[in-house]
C-alpha cells in the first residue's frame, strides 16, 4: 500500500498552487519514490475555514500532511493543523513556504503539533524527508529543516540550491490540471535582482537561477495548447534581463496564434519596459502588466533600499497605456518616511498617467529588513499574519485608519475610475480628493459604518461577501456620489460644468437601468436566435466579457483578435438619431467612429435601435454568427442586476 501524502495550499483568488505542484513533480520524478508514494494536492481558497480543511484532509486518511504557508495564511494553517493532530495524533504535520521560513524556530516553539518545517527551497528537502520516512529513518538532521523529536527542536543548516533544470515541470509532467484554473502561472526563474527592505518576493533566494530557454519554450508551448485564456509569469521581475525577456516574448508572438490567443501578464520593472519592449509585448498579447512605484518620494524610496528613475517610469507608463496595455502601479501606504498626503499624491500621479493605482498596506514581513529594524525604529505592527504596519514616525495610527477608509471608498467608486480620471484631466479635481470627500459624505450612512467597523480594505477586496454587500447597496453609494458631484459643480466655469453634467448623466443612466425590470432568465439559444434583450426603448446596457473594439476598428478582424477584457456599453438613442451615454469611456471612440462607418460600424449602429435588430441584410448573418460564437464561449452577458 502506498504512503498517502496530502499537500494543502491556500491561495488568493483560486491561483495555481505552484509551490506544491513543484514538490509533487519532483518527488514523482524519482523512481525509488514514485512507486511507493501517493501525493494528493488539496487546493483551497485563502478564506476557507480551517475546520473544512481538517475534515477533508482526514477523510483521505493520510500519513503526512504538508501545508504551504504564504499570503498571510499561517493563522488558518495552524488552526487546521492543530485540529488534524488532535483528532489523529499519528499524522505527521509538515509546514513550508516563504512566509514561515524566517520564523520557523519560533513557530515550532508555539505550535507543538508541527513535526517538521521545510525552510527555503523545498523540492529536495521534501524528497529526503519522504525517503527517511519510507526507510523508517530519523529526519532529525536533514538540511533545510527545523525538526521536533522527543520534545527537542533542532535547526539544521541551510540546503544548497538545486540546479533549476533538475526540477521537473508541473505542467509537462501532468501534475497541474489546466482545466481547473481560469488563469495559469509560469515560473521561468527564481530569486530577485533587487533587495527592497519591505519585501520577501525573492522567496528567500539570494541569486537569480533560471530555467533553460528550451524548458521555458516547451512549457509555454504546452500552455498555449491547453486552452486556458490567461497566463501570468510567476517571476518577480519578468524583464530584468532584457535579452531573455525579448526571446520569451518573441516565442509567444510566434506561437500565440489566432485559435488560442492567450492573454499574458507579468510584473515588470517599468524603467526597462521601453517602447521596443511594449511593441514586443503587444505582439505576444501581453497586455496586463504590474509594476512597483511604491512611493513618489525619492527620500522614502532610498530609505527602503529602492531607487526609481521617475522620468523613465513616466515615459514608459505613458507609452504602454497609449498602446492599449493595462498598467497596474503598486503604491504602498504606510512606508516609513511617507505621510498620507504623499500616498494621495502618488495615487493622483498614477491616475494622471492613465494607469490604474493598486494600493497596498505596508507589511512588516518576517525576514525582511523592516522586520529586523522594527524594534530599533519603534515600528508598531501586528505580530500575526498579515503583519500590518500600524504606526511609525511618519505614518501614525490615525493616518492608517484614514488610509483604510480611503481604500474602502476607492472600492465603492471603482466602477467610475475612468470618469474620475476624466474629472482630473478636465477640471483638475484630484482623484484622491474625490475619494476622500466621498468617504466623508458617507460618514452619516449606516451601511457605510458597518463596512468601516468590520473590514480592512485589503481583506475586503478578496472577500466575496463584501463585494456582494457593495453591489446590493450600489444605489446608496451612487446617491452619495451624485450629491458630491452637485457639490463639486458649484463655482465652476461653463466648460467645467458641462463635464460635471456629463458625469451626472452617467449616474442617472445607471439609476435608470437599475430600476428597470431585469430581462429574466434568457438562454444563450434565445439570445443567439432573437438578438432581443430590451432593457428600455431608448437605452441598452450590455456587458461584453471581451473587448469588442477590434471589431469596430478593422473590418478584417475576427474573434481571435478580441482580448478578454470586460467592456461595459450603455447606449442611448436620442430623438434626433444621435447616440450618447457610454458608461465605459474606453468605448467613447466606438461612438465617435460612427462618423465614418464601415460594415462593422453600421452593424453596431443598428444594434442600438429600439428593436435590437440588425437591419442590414448584408450584415445580418455575419453578426448573428459572430454573437452566437461569442455566447458559446460565454463572452456576451446581459447584466441582469447592477
Amino acid at each position: 500500500m502506498k504512503l498517502k501524502i496530502i499537500l494543502v495550499g491556500l491561495n488568493i483568488g483560486g491561483n495555481v498552487p505552484m509551490g506544491l505542484a513543484y514538490l509533487k513533480a519532483y518527488v514523482m520524478s524519482l523512481s525509488h519514490l514514485a512507486g511507493e508514494i501517493e501525493i494528493i494536492i488539496q487546493d483551497y481558497d485563502f478564506l476557507t475555514m480551517p475546520e473544512y480543511i481538517a475534515e477533508h484532509v482526514l477523510l483521505e486518511k493520510p500519513y503526512i500532511v504538508g501545508f504551504n504557508v504564504m499570503h498571510g495564511s499561517l493563522r488558518t494553517v495552524t488552526k487546521a493543523g492543530r485540529y488534524i493532530k488532535q483528532i489523529s495524533p499519528d499524522i505527521k504535520i509538515i509546514l513550508g513556504g516563504v512566509e514561515i521560513t524566517p520564523i520557523a524556530e519560533d513557530v515550532m516553539k508555539t505550535s507543538p503539533f508541527v513535526d517538521i518545517i521545510v525552510c527555503g527551497e523545498g523540492e529536495q528537502t521534501f524528497a529526503e524527508i519522504l525517503e527517511a520516512v519510507l526507510k523508517d529513518e530519523c529526519c532529525f538532521e536533514i538540511p533545510g529543516t527545523v525538526v521536533r523529536r522527543h520534545g527537542e527542536i533542532r535547526v539544521n543548516p541551510e540546503r544548497q540550491l538545486l540546479d533549476m533544470n533538475s526540477i521537473p515541470s508541473p505542467y509537462l509532467t501532468g501534475v497541474i490540471d489546466c482545466s481547473k484554473y481560469h488563469a495559469l502561472h509560469i515560473e521561468t526563474f527564481r530569486g530577485c535582482p533587487y533587495s527592497c527592505d519591505y519585501c520577501n518576493e525573492g522567496r528567500g533566494f539570494k541569486e537569480i537561477r533560471s530555467f533553460s530557454r528550451e524548458r521555458i519554450f516547451e512549457e509555454l508551448e504546452f500552455i498555449l495548447k491547453a486552452g486556458c485564456k490567461n497566463v501570468k509569469f510567476y517571476d518577480t521581475t519578468f524583464n530584468f534581463d532584457r535579452e531573455r525577456a525579448r526571446n520569451i516574448l518573441e516565442f509567444i508572438a510566434r506561437n500565440n496564434c489566432q485559435e488560442t490567443k492567450l492573454r499574458f501578464g507579468a510584473e515588470v520593472r517599468m524603467e526597462l519596459f521601453d517602447p521596443e519592449m511594449v511593441e514586443l509585448a503587444l505582439k505576444a498579447n501581453m497586455i496586463d502588466i504590474e509594476t512597483g512605484m511604491q512611493s513618489i518620494r525619492e527620500k522614502t524610496l532610498k530609505g527602503i533600499g529602492r531607487v526609481n528613475n521617475m522620468n523613465k517610469f513616466r515615459e514608459n507608463v505613458g507609452y504602454s497605456v497609449k498602446r492599449g496595455i493595462r498598467v497596474l502601479v503598486h503604491i504602498m501606504g504606510g512606508l516609513p518616511g511617507d505621510t498620507l498626503s504623499d500616498v494621495y499624491e502618488a495615487y493622483d500621479y498614477v491616475m494622471s498617467l492613465g494607469a490604474t493605482p493598486c494600493i497596498f498596506h505596508t507589511k512588516v514581513l518576517p525576514g525582511t529588513v523592516l522586520f529586523k529594524q522594527a524594534s530599533k525604529e519603534n515600528y508598531v505592527f501586528d505580530p500575526d499574519p498579515p503583519y500590518d504596519m500600524i504606526n511609525n514616525t511618519s505614518f501614525n495610527l490615525q493616518q492608517f485608519q484614514r488610509y483604510n477608509t480611503f481604500g474602502l471608498a476607492q472600492i465603492l467608486l471603482s466602477p467610475y475610475n475612468s470618469l474620475i480620471r476624466c474629472l482630473y484631466s478636465n477640471i483638475n479635481m484630484h482623484p484622491s480628493r474625490v475619494i476622500e470627500r466621498f468617504a466623508k459624505l458617507l460618514e452619516s450612512v449606516e451601511e457605510w459604518q458597518r463596512i468601516v467597523l468590520r473590514y480592512k480594505w485589503w481583506d475586503a477586496t478578496i472577500d466575496p461577501s463584501f463585494m456582494a454587500y457593495v453591489i446590493r447597496n450600489r444605489h446608496i453609494w451612487d446617491d452619495v456620489l451624485a450629491g458630491l458631484i452637485d457639490e463639486i459643480g458649484d463655482s465652476l466655469t461653463a466648460h467645467e460644468k458641462m463635464v460635471i453634467d456629463d458625469f451626472k448623466n452617467y449616474l442617472c443612466a445607471f439609476e435608470e437601468v437599475r430600476r428597470m425590470q431585469p430581462p429574466g432568465s434568457l438562454s444563450t439559444q434565445h439570445i443567439a436566435e432573437d438578438m432581443s434583450c430590451i432593457l428600455s426603448q431608448s437605452q441598452r446596457f450590455l456587458v461584453f466579457r471581451f473587448d469588442i473594439r477590434p471589431l469596430i476598428e478593422n473590418a478584417e478582424s475576427s474573434l481571435g483578435d478580441i482580448k478578454e477584457e470586460m467592456t461595459n456599453l450603455l447606449i442611448t438613442r436620442n430623438a434626433n438619431g444621435t447616440f450618447t451615454k457610454v458608461i465605459n469611456p474606453q468605448m467613447k471612440f466606438l461612438l465617435e467612429s460612427f462618423v465614418t462607418p464601415t460594415r462593422f460600424k453600421d452593424a453596431i449602429r443598428n444594434l442600438t435601435g429600439c428593436e435590437f435588430t440588425i437591419l442590414s441584410e448584408e450584415n445580418k448573418d455575419l453578426f448573428r454568427n459572430m454573437f452566437r460564437d461569442m455566447i458559446k464561449d460565454e463572452i456576451l452577458q446581459v447584466m441582469e442586476s447592477i
